[in-house]
């Protein structure tokens, strides 16, 4: 729906702005396949763990502060969302329920969303060290290459002589999220993405 898409299109690009990464060197998957884009997530989520707390930050109060400046576009592409839902719901194609959660203008929706952006922002990051010097670096191949995992260590238990337990964060990788009919829950899944260095694939 429109009002979805513009949310998600400010959130693309202000990102990559933020990272100076060119926009045109990030493929349009809106019609691609599920294979397509589940690579193209894959091969994201490798670059995002590597970016540091400083810039997610960074990146989440631009998208902040560029959603407060845009609210009259995005409101405006949720009307027509809610004015094409509300001739469905006429017809019997449509419940109530899904029509009211559409509603993006709702009283205080708006706001809530946009602090919520923030909430996230200021949360400490779940996947960096948070004490002096605990470092373990995992080296764990897959396919034809290494990836490197660098976390915070919630547990360390000796199991022998040279032998240790370690339980230690990392980022999942890639978030499959479905949600219907919400369309402030694009907001909520990428400051999570960002935050946590994950990439995510939204079907609404």
């Amino acid at each position: 729906m429109g009002s979805c898409q513009e949310l998600t299109n400010r959130f693309i690009y202000i990102f990559l702005y933020i990272l100076y990464i060119p926009a045109e060197s990030i493929m349009s998957l809106t019609n691609a396949d599920a294979i397509t884009v589940a690579e193209a997530a894959s091969v994201s989520s490798l670059s995002l763990r590597t970016i540091s707390t400083e810039e997610r930050n960074r990146a989440l109060s631009a998208i902040h502060a560029a959603l407060s400046d845009s609210k009259d576009e995005v409101l405006a592409a949720n009307a027509k969302d809610l004015a094409a839902a509300e001739k469905a719901a006429r017809n019997g194609d449509l419940s109530q329920s899904v029509l009211k959660r559409l509603d993006l203008g709702k009283k205080g929706k708006w706001e809530e969303m946009l602090k919520g952006i923030l909430d996230v922002r200021d949360l400490e990051d779940p996947g960096r060290l948070a004490y002096p010097n605990p470092t373990l670096a995992l080296r764990i191949q897959h396919h034809s290459f290494f990836i490197l995992l660098a976390g915070k260590i919630t547990l360390r238990t000796r199991l022998d002589e040279g032998l240790e337990l370690v339980r230690m964060t990392c980022p999942i990788g890639v978030l499959l999220i479905i949600f219907e009919a919400r369309p402030e829950v694009i907001a909520n899944i990428a400051s999570l993405a960002i935050k946590s260095g994950n990439a995510a694939i939204l079907k609404g």
